[in-house]
């Protein structure tokens, strides 16, 4: 009698606790994450966005609601189309969150084909906003852009491009257009560092690259000379190289490193994602990290991160046919 009790508390209790948790699921109340999420990181391990991704990850795990872990999954390809297409084509629950560049990915999508639409993207927030900067050997007779400038009405000037259609490469091509600069574009490096040593052996006369990380390392050793910020007002790195903007040439997009899910992602996982990720970006430990490493640090939510998207598809589309022809295959 006494094992048949026992047995029939189990059985209720069990009972009460499915039944519950059918009634919080039918009610929208299934408590969120219940399984660990995906990064996905559009680039080559190693690199700046990886480096981002799994630096943020122990901390994203901390501040979800539920300690899931953060998986880091790498899907370069295509400038970046391989992982945003993947990403943008995942089943729309939360748990697969796509790193992406903007405006990069907008103007990729504008000059090219590609298999998912930055318009219907649901943006969970940014992380960074980089400064990029426009700098030139240490020992180059260039020392500012008006040299710059000078020196390509007597030839042709040539930059080191850090990839045909990624985000710098798109900024750079609208800045030198404004100035009115002819140059040349020498491609084919991997990213940004390649494109750098390309410059420092002299395959070509500037470079423009993010003003964090590995440039101020060079700016300090002599290497590096910064002859302008790529932005409408000056850079706290940079304090005393001119903007863009003060030469007259605003406005100028700005590089923001943001994160999304699919179109169709509940709003309320959006903005659980979205609570943790500035949690992240507050801790101590992590700013930390991003001081150490030379890494900036933005962060901004995503319904604003939403309206800075769509500021940015403006601009762009103001140049398009200009970016057409930049990326048209000579």
């Amino acid at each position: 009698m006494r094992k048949r009790t026992v047995c029939l508390t189990l059985i209720l209790t069990l009972l009460t606790i499915l039944t519950w948790g059918v009634g919080e699921v039918c009610k929208g109340k299934e408590v969120y994450p219940a399984k660990n999420i995906q990064l996905v990181v559009q680039y080559q391990p190693g690199g700046g966005w990886d480096s981002y991704a799994r630096a943020m990850s122990p901390y994203l795990k901390k501040y979800l609601p539920r300690k899931v872990n953060i998986i880091v999954a790498n899907r370069p390809g295509g400038g970046g189309r391989v992982g945003n297409t993947y990403a943008y084509k995942s089943r729309p629950d939360g748990y697969t969150v796509g790193f992406i560049s903007i405006p990069g990915a907008i103007v990729t999508g504008m000059v090219s084909k590609v298999e998912y639409d930055v318009t219907k993207l649901e943006w969970v927030h940014t992380f960074a906003r980089d400064p990029i900067v426009m700098f030139v050997k240490g020992d180059s007779e260039i020392n500012s852009f008006d040299d710059l400038k000078a020196l390509a009405e007597k030839r042709s000037v040539k930059e080191c491009s850090t990839g045909l259609g990624d985000t710098i490469d798109v900024i750079s091509t609208i800045v030198l257009h404004k100035a009115g600069i002819k140059y040349r574009t020498i491609s084919g490096y991997k990213g940004a560092r390649d494109a750098t040593v390309g410059m420092l052996r002299g395959d070509g006369d500037f470079v423009t690259v993010p003003g964090s990380g590995f440039a101020l390392k060079y700016v300090k050793s002599g290497d590096f000379k910064p002859i302008l910020a790529m932005s409408d007002s000056r850079v706290d790195l940079y304090p005393d190289v001119p903007s863009a903007g003060e030469l007259g040439l605003s406005p100028v997009p700005s590089w923001i490193r943001c994160v999304f899910v699919p179109p169709g992602t509940p709003k309320e996982r959006i903005k659980t994602l979205d609570t943790a990720f500035a949690k992240t970006l507050k801790d101590a430990d992590f700013l930390a990290w991003a001081k150490k490493s030379g890494q900036v640090v933005t962060s901004v939510n995503f319904e604003n991160t939403a309206k800075e998207v769509m500021k940015s598809i403006d601009l762009f589309l103001k140049y398009e046919d200009v970016l057409k022809e930049h990326l048209r295959p000579k």
